[in-house]
């Protein structure tokens, strides 16, 4: 992708500003405005600069550009930075922990809070009116929504789920959304979507994401999770994220801190890839700070900060004074002691190098903006930045960054479908970080499980790609043929699949079977099941069985889980069944192993007679199978790396990366239906997709 995108000219100018930028000790924003959807789809946060060895978003500022005939000034803010926090849980959509949610936000942002830096009012029962009501009291500078968010392929626009009548979810459109929030006098420069898939673009109308549709609307600056975001990531995202807001910084590189803050979890996350942010206009500074109101950031060393502050105010040197500006607190110690040299107003900044020899202080000083301060992104976001003094310091400031502007149609002609996704995930992609090989299992949990009861919870968290063992006896009955005991492996009866759960119709009617969050695959688990966790979030079992209120008996279940600590990450990717081959935005190295766990159906030409589950219809007719699947089961669940042969997946599955010239090889997922009728069929399969160690397990071919 990167290769593809900076070649030519822009890849010219992209080398040259970058030079200009290290020299003048400032960031290069990348912005991409891409007005063929198709490609605006494409997780373009994940380019990988071969060249300098890294990854351009977690270097420089990347940003996605919406161009409006709009202009808007920075917002004079005075101390506190107002956030209203939004909580949406619908009751009837996977559990959000409210109190846990206002918790992580609130810790991440302890110090702010506490310095009076920020403030958060939570509005936690999301109906319409209240979020309405809400909007219309107060002055908010940002809006940080948490719940669930998703794409509507068929109406082509993102929504959000707010909570509707009998607290079940009400999903608003992102374009009714945005006139909701406009509401708010004046409308949030910033909101912040803090919800599965709400950055995702759509493939049929450039503005359709939830985020896109919030700037066109109106909205200045949308930062949303293209994939599904795991709670740690999700919070470390909010304390560098918000920590560089607070201390001045522009938007763009509050959203590139959260991407570093991210990296704090582990050097095998991927999870920095999954912000996103829409900008519109040509500023990313949406608010001016009053530096005069806003508690001093240099700590111990210099408490006589109050008396510099008034510096900043009498320093309208546009070009040369912000970056002094700053340094106008620490500025009266370092003067009068040894540093004569550094007389030059410039010159004080690089020259403190003494000063941080007090070395607790790297993270507020003020060379956050010079090359040195700049380099290592490995390093915690909390230090200054040159952007809290008043506006004319500011100004000038923005004037120095560096800007490459990337037209996505006119740069990106003939990437086509075929781009290498460098470590991505996919529009529905779960985020968490998973295992790089199996630890001390966790102890035991041992329950009763009731065939009366739909779901059960094991108490077991699962972690994706952490190895899973679970073992059952006992009998149910059905509440048809009561006589009649059932074990955990199911009845192997065509006639008593009509009861089925819909995602696992092809399933032992009655069987044991699991799930870890209701939007994940559901998976069947028999007697004794060795696998995979597809997912991270709490295991319930139940049965395949729709009506289970008159059933009886139990089932006792013994479920272990052993910890994995960090390959890669897992990923959850719907595969529609009126499509042959779905890019899943997920690469590997020849030699990797990965492992798949999928559920759904689909109906083969739209006829309900034709039911297929991942592992197809075997016995049906194979004349619409695709070229070297002739031999495997109608409308199955099949794979491709790259240019290699496909491969059948089905429900469970684990394949190596094939060996070849490539580096890294994309995945595409499909359904094995190469027929005329394959546009009319219906349905779609949830795949996990986990990367797997050498010693995982659960590796089989």
């Amino acid at each position: 992708m990167f290769a593809s995108t900076f070649a030519g000219d822009v890849g010219t100018a992209f080398r040259t500003g970058q030079a200009v930028a290290r020299e003048r000790g400032t960031s290069l924003q990348v912005r991409l405005r891409l007005t063929d959807p198709s490609l605006a789809a494409l997780p373009w946060e994940a380019m990988f600069d071969p060249v300098d060895g890294v990854y351009v978003c977690r270097k420089e500022p990347l940003i996605r550009y919406v161009e409006t005939p709009r202009s808007n000034e920075a917002l004079r803010v005075e101390p506190p930075l107002r956030i209203l926090g939004i909580i949406s849980a619908p009751r009837n959509l996977p559990r959000i922990d409210t109190s846990s949610e206002r918790d992580r936000l609130e810790r991440a942002l302890g110090s702010h809070l506490a310095a009076g830096r920020v403030t958060i009012d939570w509005l936690e029962e999301a109906t319409w009116a209240n979020v309405h009501e809400r909007l219309l009291s107060g002055r908010w500078h940002v809006l940080h929504f948490v719940g669930h968010g998703d794409y509507d392929h068929a109406a082509g626009e993102g929504v959000l789920a707010l909570v509707g009548e009998g607290g079940r979810a009400e999903y608003v459109d992102a374009s009714v959304f945005a006139d909701l929030i406009d509401e708010a006098e004046p409308t949030p420069r910033l909101v912040v979507l803090n919800s599965c898939a709400s950055g995702a673009s759509g493939d049929t109308e450039l503005f359709a994401g939830t985020a896109s549709a919030l700037v066109r609307s109106g909205v200045q600056a949308v930062a949303a999770m293209q994939f599904t975001v795991s709670d740690p990531a999700a919070l470390e995202f909010s304390r560098g994220f918000y920590s560089a807001l607070a201390n001045g910084r522009g938007v763009d590189e509050a959203v590139r801190s959260g991407r570093i803050a991210i990296l704090g979890l582990g050097r095998f996350t991927l999870e920095w890839v999954t912000p996103v942010l829409y900008l519109a206009g040509d500023d990313a500074h949406l608010f001016d700070i009053d530096a005069a109101a806003v508690p001093a950031l240099v700590t111990a060393p210099p408490p006589p900060t109050p008396a510099p502050i008034a510096e900043p105010s009498p320093e309208p040197e546009p070009e040369p004074e912000p970056e002094p500006g700053l340094e106008s607190a620490p500025e009266p110690e370092p003067a009068p002691e040894p540093e004569p040299a550094p007389e030059p107003e410039p010159a004080p900044e690089p020259e403190p190098a003494p000063e941080p020899e007090p070395e607790p202080e790297p993270e507020p000083t003020a060379d956050a903006e010079s090359g040195p301060g700049r380099e290592p992104a490995e390093l915690p976001p909390t230090y200054a930045h040159p952007d809290v003094p008043p506006a004319p310091g500011r100004r000038s400031s923005r004037k120095r960054r560096l800007v490459l502007l990337i037209a996505g149609a006119a740069a990106l002609v003939g990437i086509g479908t075929a781009v290498v996704f460098a470590l991505g995930g996919s529009r529905s992609s779960g985020g968490a970080v998973v295992g790089d090989g199996p630890s001390e299992p966790d102890p035991p949990m041992t329950f009763t499980m009731p065939g009366s009861i739909p779901w059960t919870s094991t108490g077991v968290e699962c972690t994706g790609g952490s190895a899973l063992e679970i073992t059952a006896t006992g009998t149910v009955t059905d509440e048809s043929d009561p006589s009649a005991p059932v074990t955990p492996d199911g009845l192997d009866d065509v006639a008593r699949r009509q009861a089925n759960l819909p995602a696992l119709p092809d399933a032992n009617a009655l069987a044991l079977v699991g799930r870890v969050g209701e939007d994940q695959p559901y998976f069947v688990i028999g007697s004794d099941f060795t696998g995979i966790c597809p997912a991270s979030g709490p295991l319930d079992i139940g049965l395949n069985d729709t009506a289970t209120s008159g059933n009886g008996g139990s089932f006792e279940v013994t479920a272990t889980m052993t910890p994995s600590n960090g390959v890669g990450n897992y990923f959850v990717e719907p595969v529609p069944g009126d499509s042959t081959w779905s890019q899943a935005a997920v690469t590997c190295e020849a030699g990797d192993r990965i492992h798949f766990m999928a559920s759904g159906r689909v109906l083969l030409g739209g006829a309900p007679d034709r039911v297929a589950g991942p592992d197809g219809r075997p016995g049906d007719d194979a004349s619409s199978n695709l070229p070297g699947l002739e031999s495997a089961p109608p409308g199955a669940l099949i794979g491709r790396f790259g240019d290699a042969p496909p491969f059948l997946i089905g429900s469970s599955s684990s394949v190596a990366c094939p060996g070849g010239t490539e580096y890294w090889l994309d995945l595409a997922l499909g359904i094995n239906d190469a027929g005329p009728d394959v546009a009319y069929n219906t349905g779609t399969f949830t795949v996990a997709v986990v990367p797997l160690t050498e010693t995982d397990p659960s590796e089989s071919d």
